[in-house]
C-alpha cells in the first residue's frame, strides 16, 4: 500500500483556493483513498483546523526528520499527487516529498514554508475545535440522508418505469454495465432485460413498497427494498410477488444508478 505523504507537511497556503464543502470532500477523500476511515476523514480536519500536530518551530528538528523520511523512501512507496489540501477548509496543505524528489521545489524551500506555517497562526483552542467538528459531522450526516432519499426515490422510479415500459428512464437508473441477478441465480445483462421488458417478455403491472433500507458509503450505496410486485413474466400467469432486491448503486456527476441488483422473495 503506497504511503500518502511521509512526511506531511501541513503547508499554509498563500494562493486563495475555494473550500470544499463536506460532501465535496468527503467524497473525493474516498475516490483518493478506497479504504478510507472516518478517523482519517477526523485528522485531516483536525489538521486544518488546528494546525498539523508535528508542526514546530525548530529547523533543525524538521530537517532530520524530513532527511530521513528522503533516504528512506522512493518514489514508489509515494501517492501521485504533489500536495492535497487538508479539511473542508483548506486552510493548510499537505505537500508529498515527491515535489523534492522530482526538483519541483528544493528541500529548503519547503522547509522555510513549514517554518512559517507553524509561526504564523495562533492555534485555536480545543473546545473550539468541538465545536466545529461537531458542525462538520451534522453537514455530513445531513449529505448522507439526502442521498438516501434520492436512491428512494430511484428506487420507486424504477419500478414506475418498469411498470410503463419507459425503456429511455430505466436506461438512465440503470448504469453501464449493470447486472440482474434473477432467483435463479441466472446473470441477466442491461440491455437484454431492458429488451425484455420492452418485447413484453417481462410484464410488471403494480408495486406497494413494504420496507426500503439504505446504506451510503460516499459515492456508493447498498439497498434492500421489498415490495409487492404484480407481474407476469416468461409467459406465466399474472401473479403477485413478494420481490426483494438487494442493489449496490454508484454515484457518477453527482447522479446515483443502480450496479447490480439481485432478486429473492421475502
Amino acid at each position: 500500500m503506497k504511503k500518502i505523504a511521509l512526511i506531511t507537511i501541513s503547508l499554509l497556503c498563500s494562493i486563495v483556493i475555494q473550500a470544499q464543502g463536506v460532501k465535496g470532500f468527503v467524497n473525493k477523500q474516498l475516490q483518493t483513498y478506497p479504504q478510507l476511515r472516518l478517523l482519517d476523514l477526523y485528522k485531516s480536519c483536525f489538521q486544518d483546523y488546528m494546525g498539523a500536530e508535528h508542526l514546530v518551530s525548530d529547523r533543525q528538528r524538521v530537517k532530520a526528520y524530513l532527511d530521513e523520511e528522503l533516504s528512506t523512501t522512493t518514489l514508489d512507496d509515494l501517492m501521485p499527487w504533489n500536495y492535497e489540501p487538508c479539511g473542508i477548509d483548506s486552510n493548510y496543505y499537505r505537500v508529498s516529498i515527491r515535489t523534492i524528489k522530482e526538483s519541483v521545489i528544493s528541500e529548503d524551500l519547503l522547509l522555510d514554508a513549514f517554518i512559517r506555517s507553524a509561526n504564523s497562526k495562533k492555534r485555536p483552542t480545543v473546545d473550539s475545535w468541538r465545536d466545529r467538528w461537531h458542525v462538520i459531522n451534522l453537514q455530513n450526516k445531513n449529505n448522507d440522508m439526502d442521498d438516501k432519499k434520492q436512491i428512494e426515490q430511484l428506487y420507486k422510479q424504477m419500478y414506475q418505469a418498469m411498470i410503463a415500459k419507459d425503456i429511455a428512464t430505466l436506461n438512465t437508473i440503470l448504469a453501464e454495465g449493470s447486472v440482474l441477478i434473477h432467483m435463479t441465480g441466472t446473470k441477466q445483462p442491461k440491455k437484454q432485460y431492458l429488451h425484455e421488458i420492452e418485447n413484453g417478455t417481462l410484464n410488471y403491472y403494480s408495486v406497494e413498497d413494504d420496507e426500503i433500507s439504505i446504506t451510503v458509503n460516499g459515492t456508493t450505496a447498498e439497498m434492500t427494498g421489498r415490495s409487492r410486485v404484480n407481474a407476469a413474466v416468461y409467459g406465466g400467469g399474472r401473479h403477485t410477488w413478494r420481490l426483494q432486491m438487494k442493489s449496490k448503486l454508484a454515484k457518477n456527476d453527482g447522479r446515483w444508478q443502480f450496479v447490480e441488483s439481485k432478486a429473492s422473495t421475502y
